[in-house]
């Protein structure tokens, strides 16, 4: 079982069809996205005093606590999908990096691509170098 407290201040948005879209108000935080069971949704999720939701995932489907001062709302949601986007998601993965050396190398090159001219330039300096049977560097 999957647990996710929620703190607020939120704002619910109604999409019809048992369908609600929870954000927290600061955009890009975070998003829930719910398909309600019940007609009660509309009770709880359009109070503007939520003050936190609690969210438990389960094989039979979701539960969501409501807390609104000190009443509680309780419902079954038939899914929930919590987006929460990452600001650095990939730089945990073992991506290729180049060092500065080589920065400065594609720097210089296409800053060069850039200028008129530039492009032939490149070729002209690329086959003096296969001339010589060495790559510069």
């Amino acid at each position: 079982m999957t647990r996710r407290t929620l703190p607020g201040p939120f704002s619910t948005q109604n999409l019809g069809a048992g369908r609600w879209r929870v954000a927290y108000v600061t955009p890009g935080t975070w998003e829930l996205h719910l398909r309600t069971e019940g007609p009660d949704a509309s009770q709880i999720l359009a109070d503007p005093s939520l003050e936190k939701l609690e969210l438990n995932w389960h094989g039979d489907g979701v539960t969501m606590v409501a807390t609104r001062g000190r009443r509680l709302g309780t419902l079954q949601l038939a899914n929930a999908i919590l987006h929460e986007p990452l600001p650095r998601l990939y730089d945990a993965l073992p991506l290729a990096r180049f060092d500065a050396r080589a920065q400065r190398f594609w720097k210089r090159t296409f800053t060069l691509m850039r200028i008129p001219g530039g492009r032939f330039l490149l070729r002209i300096m690329l086959r003096r170098g296969k001339k010589r049977g060495s790559v510069s560097r």
